[in-house]
């Protein structure tokens, strides 16, 4: 519930949260070994989101975001030019946060937006597929799918080795 308490207010205003993604991005790019034209992110749920905002705001040499299990909300009044970085979504089939509308608005947006993306649906799980203690959260709607779970993280490896190679 502490967790939920502090993301909530980022989730409601996304303006704040840009401002705090960015401002993660800016010190990443200065550390000593990084290559700033060759950045990413990665998320699970409320990363995820985060990780699809970093795209949707064309963030500087962000090229890749791999992102499984996550909150497709688009973001409020968002341009909808094209997005550089490219994106792969992981999604649990059965989770009940991700209702078909809203997967048919994620698709809609990405063709707009002339996104290079994939999404795939892993048959049977639910949201936290990829959280191997996700069983104890006590939630009907959340739980851990080794399958799905070692599936995306290889599909996640493959992708970041296709776009950084």
């Amino acid at each position: 519930e502490e967790g939920f308490a502090l993301l909530r207010p980022l989730i409601a205003n996304r303006e704040e949260l840009t401002k705090r993604l960015k401002a993660s991005r800016d010190a990443l790019a200065t550390m000593v070994n990084v290559d700033a034209s060759r950045l990413g992110a990665i998320g699970y749920c409320f990363g995820g989101l985060c990780a699809l905002d970093i795209a949707r705001r064309k963030m500087e040499g962000i090229r890749f975001i791999p992102n499984l299990g996550s909150r497709l909300l688009p973001f409020p009044g968002a341009d909808l030019t094209e997005i550089r970085a490219s994106i792969q979504v992981h999604n649990g089939e059965a989770d009940p946060h991700i209702e078909q509308v809203i997967k048919r608005g994620f698709y809609e947006e990405m063709r707009t937006r002339k996104a290079d993306f994939q999404f795939i649906d892993d048959s049977g799980a639910l949201h936290g597929f990829t959280e191997p203690h996700a069983n104890k959260m006590g939630e009907a709607t959340v739980a851990y799918h080794r399958k799905a779970a070692k599936r995306s993280w290889l599909m996640a490896r493959q992708f970041l080795r296709e776009i950084l190679m």
